[in-house]
């Protein structure tokens, strides 16, 4: 869950943060391994090939690339099961607001 200053965030830096954390969160499972990163943020997959950065996407692009992986796009409707895990808390939330 995304909160403080990162709710700012654009649409393209939240996928990008969310992947770091994830990388971070996970790293000593994937670094000795190729992996494939499923995203349904399209303009993820031209990550390799951004010239001009920020500071905080070059600190973040050269954390992800000491990683051994590939990104696939695929759309959101496809992909059925990233998208029931980023629902699961707003409906979890919902449910509990509506118990008495």
């Amino acid at each position: 869950k995304l909160g403080g200053a990162t709710l700012n965030y654009s649409t393209y830096d939240k996928e990008l943060y969310a992947l770091v954390r994830a990388l971070q969160t996970w790293q000593q499972y994937l670094w000795p391994k190729d992996f494939v990163i499923h995203t349904d943020h399209e303009s993820l997959k031209y990550l390799r090939g951004q010239n001009k950065l920020s500071k905080r996407h070059a600190r973040w692009v050269g954390f992800i690339e000491t990683f051994p992986y590939v990104i696939k796009y695929r759309q959101g409707k496809e992909n059925i099961v990233a998208d029931a895990l980023s629902r699961m808390y707003v409906l979890l939330k919902t449910l509990d607001a509506k118990l008495p």
